[in-house]
Formats: C-alpha cells, structure tokens, sequence
C-alpha cells in the first residue's frame, strides 16, 4: 500500500485524463509496440505526471 496519502486521487485524475483524451487511437498503438520507454508520448495527458513518478522511482534506486 501506498505511504502516498494522495494516490488515490492522483491515480483517479490519472483515469479521467485518459478517459477524455482525443488520442486513445494513437495511444493504443503507442502502448501495443512500446515495452518500455524514457517518457510517454507528447500528447499524453499524463506526461508530467509520469516523468515525476519515474524520477521519483530512479532516485529511490
């Protein structure tokens, strides 16, 4: 679990912004060919959010 009082809703946002993205098409195919990347797409919603979390991840290593 989580020590991140604000996961839940920083995962819920994380939902609604894909959820109303206009590139879940381009997405889709980005996550079929993609098994890892350095950072998500320019179009994703999410991009910061994510950049933060793997930033957060490497300084943790």
């Amino acid at each position: 679990m989580s020590s991140d009082p604000y996961a839940a809703s920083t995962y819920r946002d994380a939902l609604m912004r894909c959820a109303e993205c206009p590139h879940d098409g381009a997405c889709r195919a980005w996550l079929d060919k993609t098994v890892t990347s350095e950072a998500a797409p320019d179009y994703c919603r999410n991009r910061q959010m994510l950049d933060r979390l793997r930033l957060r991840d490497d300084e943790a290593v």
